[in-house]
């Protein structure tokens, strides 16, 4: 049997003071004498940015990676019916400083085990120097931009197609098909829309017709919800941001995700008073019918859902309270 020896307090301190002195011998070993006679050797300097901002989804047999390209600000004008005091308040409660609203900009890469599908490709140079992450977290995910088979964008405001060309105008990912709605090409080539456009947006008009016109060779037209892309991925159909607007689903096995687009820009505001729109909507009216629709079904379905606005990584589920909706984020996964 093993004799245990008696604590006392003198006893305790005579053995803690023996660890510590065998500590701060260790502490000692392999660092050079300068270091250990003058003091610590001098610090790496405090980190100033983050890692890499990647995250993986399993879905059955395919996994959702999801790609930041960054992050920008709205004036609390681009919200539509929005009020300032409820704007604040709602801040407040969600724990956002006041001033210009944050806004998330995500990409997410679908990798079926046949096919890659980059969705979306955030705004390249366009957007500040909070945004064009895109490229170098693909790199960080390990992909290669030539490695794409199918590039499919929700639609074709400049946050979504930024990074599709190079600073040359040529293809960012040569051997990809463009995947788009026929009804957001119709749009954005349509001359008497972008005369009617104001003035400061028919540059939007100008950037889409660069992304399709450098892709022309090699694009599919999508024109019906529920559109097969590739095995286990569909489209939905989300009208109202923009004619074409769509959102991608991904099926596997039991699991299925949904990537939905812009169906909220600013989330702290929007699950809240999902009435409340954007500038930026073509059919504001159409665009909160098609939100409240989506969320209803988001909540009642348990809908696994991520979203180019949601707080990146995005994944997560959609809450009902009332005439309200909450989000709740997806736990983080370790093993996919």
């Amino acid at each position: 049997m093993t004799d245990i020896l008696p604590l006392s307090r003198r006893g305790l301190l005579s053995h803690a003071g023996l660890a510590v002195t065998g500590l701060a011998a260790a502490a000692t070993i392999g660092l050079p004498a300068a270091a250990t006679a003058a003091g610590p050797a001098s610090k790496p300097p405090v980190p100033r940015a983050q890692v890499p901002g990647v995250y993986r989804i399993p879905v059955g047999d395919s996994v959702i990676t999801a790609i930041a390209d960054g992050y920008g600000t709205l004036p609390l004008a681009a919200v539509t019916g929005a009020t300032r005091p409820e704007a604040d308040a709602l801040g407040r409660a969600a724990f956002v400083p006041p001033g210009d609203l944050p806004i998330d900009f995500n990409a997410y890469l679908i990798e079926t085990p046949k096919r890659r599908i980059l969705v979306d490709t955030g705004g390249g140079t366009a957007l500040g120097a909070g945004a064009g992450k895109l490229n170098r977290n693909l790199a960080a995910a390990g992909i290669d931009p030539k490695s794409i088979d199918v590039l499919l964008i929700t639609h074709l405001h400049l946050d979504h197609i930024g990074g599709m060309l190079t600073a040359a105008g040529a293809p960012a990912f040569p051997n990809a098909e463009l995947l788009v709605h026929a009804k957001e090409r119709a749009y954005w080539t349509d001359d008497a829309m972008r005369t009617r456009a104001p003035a400061d947006f028919r540059g939007a008009f100008d950037a889409a017709r660069a992304a399709l016109n450098a892709y022309a060779r090699r694009t599919t037209l999508l024109e019906r919800d529920g559109q097969e892309v590739v095995s286990g991925v569909t489209i939905m159909e989300l009208p109202g941001h923009t004619p074409g607007h769509v959102g991608v689903r991904v099926a596997s096995g039991a699991r299925q995700h949904l990537i939905w687009g812009d169906i909220i820009h600013v989330p702290h505001l929007q699950f809240a008073q999902p009435a409340w729109g954007v500038v930026f909507d073509v059919d504001g009216a159409l665009a909160v019918k098609t939100r409240k629709a989506m969320l209803d079904m988001a909540a009642a379905d348990g809908l696994d859902v991520s979203g180019m606005h949601l707080v990146f990584p995005g994944p997560g589920h959609v809450v009902r309270s009332g005439n309200a909706y909450a989000f709740a984020p997806a736990r983080w996964q370790y093993d996919i």
